[in-house]
């Protein structure tokens, strides 16, 4: 019987690949262009629709995914409706996050072209990636601390800035992993 970790991975890798297949589906179909109409590519509020809409057929998508993973192949049974408001909070901050740039990327873009909406994506791609501890907080509820004076000795030795490690009370999380948050992992 796989282990626990090897479970998860599965779980992870067959996201991954719905997401990928999903979107080969739609591209080569050209489900863009066959169900949104041409006038509503014109306005910010009807892309942010059509947006929303693919959003959430990509989240139905997974959500055999998130059951599995969050239900199915844990190592304690979480409450079924506390851990569905969970997954429901994480879809719809993910879902704002994305709107919400999505319509600064288009603002810019008609208000000083395209070269300033590449900018803007890009900047916007890096401070979410230097903001990726903080939003997986928001979408999770996931709660962290300092870290006790043991671990602060412990990340001085090995070289990483104490400043940067905080311990994440998950005792009542079972599906917590756990990872490295950031630009760059320790040496």
């Amino acid at each position: 019987m796989p282990t626990y970790a090897r479970r998860r991975l599965r779980l992870g890798i067959g996201a991954v690949g719905a997401t990928v297949l999903l979107a080969l589906v739609a591209l080569v179909a050209d489900l863009p262009h066959r169900l949104i109409p041409g006038e509503v590519d014109a306005t910010v509020g009807g892309t942010l629709a059509a947006v929303l809409a693919a959003l959430l057929v990509h989240a139905a998508v997974l959500v055999p995914f998130d059951v599995a993973g969050g239900l199915v192949v844990v190592r304690a049974r979480p409450d079924p409706v506390r851990w569905s408001l969970r997954v429901l909070r994480a879809i719809v901050a993910q879902l704002a996050i994305v709107l919400v740039g999505i319509a600064l990327v288009m603002r810019i873009a008609m208000q000083f072209g395209t070269s300033a909406a590449i900018a803007v994506t890009a900047l916007l791609q890096l401070a979410l990636l230097h903001r990726q501890g903080a939003l997986a907080r928001l979408a999770s509820g996931v709660r962290t601390s300092r870290p006790p004076a043991m671990l602060v000795t412990l990340a001085s030795e090995v070289g990483l800035a104490p400043s940067r490690v905080r311990v994440a009370e998950v005792a009542d999380e079972p599906a917590f992993t756990g990872g490295w948050v950031g630009l760059q992992a320790p040496a």
